[in-house]
């Protein structure tokens, strides 16, 4: 943990098991995403963090066609 009321960020670190794993929280330490697996490189890890950053802003919501909007 940074510190209450630090901005929202993403966070690399190696777990436990050795991999490697991203998470975004927001200001107040709340976990918004995570990684869904476990990487063996930090590198890796930044790489597709990389590729999230750059896509996500653009990517579409797509909700179930049986849900009210």
């Amino acid at each position: 943990m940074i510190g209450t009321n630090t901005p929202a960020r993403f966070e690399v670190a190696r777990g436990a098991d050795g991999h490697w794993r991203w998470r975004f929280v927001d200001e107040n330490d709340t976990l918004i995403a995570k990684s869904c697996r476990g990487y063996t490189s930090k590198q890796e890890t930044v790489r597709d963090l990389r590729n999230l950053q750059a896509n996500a802003s653009s990517a579409p919501v797509v909700l179930p066609e049986d849900s009210v909007s």
